[in-house]
């Protein structure tokens, strides 16, 4: 047993032998085997001697009592983390912890050994079969330390890498049973596999050949059973579908049953046919030891070809999907005496390059060389295509590159070709130029590299059009950190693709939508003057998504639609093109057709992540579905979709962000508020996570709660902090309906932080309610008219006719909507009519039906409730769109005597957060509606618990809000 060194003095501890358990459960044996009952009823000091055991180095005191005691004052929480380390010490021997400062560890001489440290020994070591038998489960599983974010992110991190050493584990020891052709064992191990990482297509393909393997039709009945229950696992729990390669297996497996006519008595079960074959074996080898040295030799070749075949059976390893490229030739075609370096510097820089990716295997050029002395083929001014060939296949590669380089007038000019070794096909064939050699050699690394991507079966990206490696792989790893919500790394990665090669289109587009959308006005302009100079190096895909933004944005829905399909047909593989259509489907209102199209990028990879290939297709489908389900109101199903995202990537913070904002629209604010603090914590303390907990704190109504963050945030450095800050202040003071002082704050960011202009919209809300409406329609009718527009585009972010139709609509309905109880009708009627005309012109669906909730005003007007409650429900936008909609709906229900009705609707309007179209209702405002629905229902308790909720939230509110506060006593709307 592996011991760790952190020891004590005490004889009897040394003697007991202590052994702490952490993978699968928490305990502390003794020597005799048995848990420490003393320390198993007291889980937070037993943890706590887990971190100490894990650690590589002391903890400081401060750490580990806010990592155990946080939620306590200070000296309370370092008294109690006194007493646990007393507790250890009683427990463990006198000097079992040492105590140097303020820093505490576990003593160095300590006889307990850690199952999880002899498990990591035991990888590090090689040793798998030790390795999987020590793994007793999850690390820490089932452990909490209650409002404790910080150990929570320890033991997620640590049980992660566990998890995946163990993965491993299980990977090299199938490898080795299959070979030894020991089914059974690496059936179980698989399955053990398997049952930690459901996702793993490799645990899967190991488990049906591991059935199959007696050959007979019960061993194949037996491997489709469980790949059927592997099927029906991940349709519940992840709503997948196995990997291509397993449900191709299943497939070949099927046909056999079916064509088979072999009714042979069965044979014996694994364990049976196992005896059976090491009988046959001991047999055979007795055989062998009497034979002739040539009999040996058969027999080695035997079960040389038998491991092979089973190897090949298993279609284990997804490594050899990669193809293992040789840079065999590079001839001086002109025999220039200048350049003749470059027949081996090229290739050295080549195999460089291709090194660093993950997307090929490369053989050392040193490797080559000395195959090629071997064969006789050194000489590469001689050389043939076919004697490249014969050089890549002696180095066991699965591509071979070939090329002539020359010079002429300072160019470099290099023809090169890919090739399959094993067929001679030419893959690819291309010419690079350029002065530089060193960017001919990252050209011809691209083009490799993109045929390697191109032959992938899951998703890939299309047409990126760089010749510098190192921009190709930046902008790759800002799709990906764009797609697990890391934000500033997203930034990062199109920042250094952008100085890498400042002409790469594709990465200037995509940096160019994100400073427009974090109000970076500075930056928009220089990247604007770097799009302009690059366009004509933009490919096939940078064209066919340009001009399906601008058809888009110009509001041309069916162009939009039959273009973003046409994405789609051209870039079969690539998860972008679905997001697009499925992005104007979701804008058009069309949300079956957007599941289906999220379904079918789902479908590229189901276990894209599990396999490695390409981009995280399943991130961007699960966050889009979602979404999708959260507005049309099937919030089990948004949930369900967030839940198969964090089991998919529970490492990014973009997964735990989805499923904590799922919760906060079902009304779960406590364990919304969990999660959301894990996506902040991955997040590294990004402030658009922390600003999304601060909404959550508004949703559940601590406001305080929230407005002690907003304080906390304003003392931090940058201005992304600052401006959250004071959108979050803002929102506070508007719900206690201090709506003058919000006025305040909402000045103070507009006039420091450009992107947090759309609050004046919320500002003329608020100037509504004071009854200023001259001064709310002053910036409704701004707003309705923001900038110029065209119908061409000089930028990817050029504002047009879409753009502006949108800004029109939306302006005018919150303008009807603020008068609509002193104008008079004709007006509303022209703001009706001009919204129902110029929507036409707008990309987003919920403008096509605004008119219908100025309608639906003006039959309040009129007194006719039914007509208005038929207009309020054709404005619905999804299932929680605009909350005034929804508080419309809800009065007119009220009115109507149908307060039932009335509740409904406004519990949908509860499900939507503070921003966007729900920051025009108060949430306070809502409680108010609530109270008096109740009451009108005959349900005075529940009616109580709402006017509590307003009460408070006003109770030292401006006047003018304070006065709604009659309608709870007197039931007037």
């Amino acid at each position: 047993m592996a011991q760790r060194g952190i020891g004590t003095t005490n004889n009897a501890s040394r003697e007991s032998g202590f052994r702490l358990i952490t993978l699968g459960r928490l305990a502390l044996l003794t020597g005799s085997g048995e848990a420490d009952e003393s320390l198993g009823k007291r889980r937070r000091k037993l943890a706590l001697l887990a971190v100490l055991a894990m650690a590589s180095r002391p903890y400081s005191r401060d750490v580990l009592a806010d990592m155990f005691w946080g939620e306590e004052d200070d000296d309370r929480a370092r008294h109690s983390l006194s007493d646990a380390l007393s507790h250890l010490r009683r427990k463990l021997g006198r000097d079992a912890i040492t105590s140097r400062q303020a820093e505490v560890a576990l003593a160095r001489e300590l006889a307990m050994s850690v199952d999880a440290l002899d498990f990591v020994a035991a990888c590090k070591a090689g040793d798998h079969a030790r390795a999987v038998s020590l793994y007793g489960g999850p690390f820490l599983d089932g452990v909490f330390v209650e409002a404790s974010c910080r150990f929570e992110e320890w033991v997620a991190g640590e049980r992660r890498r566990l998890a995946e050493l163990f993965a491993r584990a299980c990977e090299q020891r199938c490898m080795s049973l299959a070979r030894a052709r020991e089914w059974e064992e690496c059936y179980a191990v698989a399955s053990r596999w398997l049952a930690e990482s459901p996702l793993s297509a490799d645990a899967a393909l190991y488990i049906i050949n591991a059935r199959k393997a007696p050959g007979t039709r019960e061993s194949a009945l037996a491997a489709l059973h469980d790949y059927d229950a592997l099927a029906a696992r991940l349709a519940r729990d992840y709503e997948a579908v196995p990997d291509a390669r397993v449900a191709a297996l299943a497939a070949t497996l099927r046909e056999r049953i079916e064509a088979s006519t072999d009714t042979s008595p069965a044979r014996p079960p694994l364990s049976a046919a196992r005896n059976r074959s090491t009988s046959s074996a001991r047999r055979r080898t007795l055989a062998a030891i009497a034979a002739s040295a040539v009999s040996l030799v058969l027999l080695g070749a035997v079960i040389f070809l038998a491991g092979r075949r089973a190897a090949a059976d298993t279609a284990v390893p997804h490594e050899a999907d990669r193809p293992v490229v040789a840079v065999t030739l590079v001839q001086n075609v002109r025999g220039d005496s200048s350049i003749a370096w470059l027949q081996d510097g090229l290739k050295q820089m080549i195999s460089a390059d291709l090194s660093r990716s993950a997307a090929v295997e490369v053989v050392a050029p040193s490797r080559v060389r000395d195959v090629a002395a071997r064969v006789e083929l050194s000489d590469e001014s001689r050389l043939t295509t076919m004697d490249a060939m014969r050089i890549a296949k002696g180095v066991g590669a699965t591509w071979a590159v070939t090329g002539g380089i020359t010079r002429g007038d300072g160019v470099y000019v290099l023809d090169a070709g890919v090739r399959d070794v094993a067929t001679g096909r030419l893959l690819k064939l291309f010419t690079v130029t350029g002065t530089d050699i060193l960017a001919v050699a990252d050209q011809v690394s691209s083009r490799i590299l993109a045929a390697a991507e191109s032959g992938k079966p899951g998703p890939q990206l299309s047409d990126i059009e760089t010749a510098n490696i190192g921009a190709y792989q930046h902008f790759v790893r800002s799709i990906q950190a764009g797609y697990e919500g890391r934000f500033t790394d997203q930034v990062r990665e199109l920042d250094a693709a952008i100085a890498a090669d400042s002409g790469f289109v594709s990465a200037i587009v995509a940096r160019l939508r994100v400073a427009r959308i974090n109000g970076d006005q500075a930056l928009v302009p220089r990247l604007t003057r770097l799009f302009d100079a690059a366009r004509g190096r933009a490919s096939d895909w940078d064209l066919a998504v340009q001009e399906l933004y601008t058809a888009f944005h110009n509001g041309e829905r069916r162009r939009s639609e039959r273009l973003a399909r046409a994405l789609v047909a051209s870039h079969p593989h690539d998860p972008r093109a679905y997001e697009w259509l499925a992005k104007i489907f979701m804008s058009h209102g069309e949300w079956d057709d957007a599941d289906t199209v999220f379904q079918r990028e789902l479908a590229l990879d189901s276990l894209a992540l599990a396999v490695g290939n390409g981009p995280c297709a399943s991130c961007g489908a699960l966050a889009g579905l979602s979404w999708l389900r959260l507005y049309s109101g099937q919030l089990e199903a948004g949930e369900r979709a967030a839940r198969r995202w964090v089991a998919l990537q529970p490492d990014v913070p973009a997964s735990w962000s989805m499923l904590s904002t799922a919760l906060a629209y079902a009304g779960r604010y406590d364990s919304a508020l969990v999660t959301g603090r894990r996506a902040e914590l991955l997040s590294q303390g990004s402030a658009e996570y922390e600003m999304r907990l601060g909404r959550i704190l508004v949703m559940a109504r601590r406001f305080d709660a929230a407005d002690s963050a907003a304080a906390a945030w304003l003392k931090r450095p940058g201005d992304d902090y600052h401006a959250n800050a004071l959108e979050l202040r803002e929102i506070v003071l508007r719900e206690r309906g201090r709506l003058r002082g919000a006025d305040r704050v909402i000045a103070r960011a507009t006039s420091r932080y450009p992107e947090t202009a759309s609050l004046s919209l919320t500002r003329a809300n608020d100037l509504a309610r004071l009854a200023d409406l001259e001064g709310a329609v002053r910036i409704y009718e701004t707003g309705s008219h923001p900038l110029p527009v065209q119908t061409d585009v000089r930028s990817p972010i050029a504002p047009l006719y879409g753009d502006g139709a949108r800004a029109f609509c939306w302006s005018h309905a919150l303008e009807a909507d603020a008068i609509a109880g002193t104008a008079d009708t004709t007006r509303l009627r022209a703001l009706a009519d001009s919204i129902e005309i110029v929507s036409t012109r707008s990309y987003y669906g919920r403008d096509w039906h605004l008119s219908k909730h100025v309608r639906g005003l003006i039959a309040m007007r009129g007194g006719r409730y039914a007509d208005a409650a038929r207009d309020f429900r054709q404005a619905m936008w999804g299932a929680n769109g605009w909350t005034m909609t929804n508080e419309r709906l809800a009065i007119a229900e009220l009115q109507l005597g149908q307060p039932s009705e009335a509740i409904a609707a406004l519990r949908q309007a509860y499900e939507a957060p503070p921003d966007a179209m729900g920051r025009y209702v108060l949430r306070s405002e809502l409680d108010l509606y609530m109270a008096i629905a109740f009451r009108a229902a005959g349900k005075p308790d529940s009616s109580a618990v709402y006017a509590g909720y307003v009460r408070r939230a006003w109770a030292h509110a401006d006047p003018e809000v304070r006065a709604e506060l009659a309608a709870l006593e007197d039931g007037t709307l």
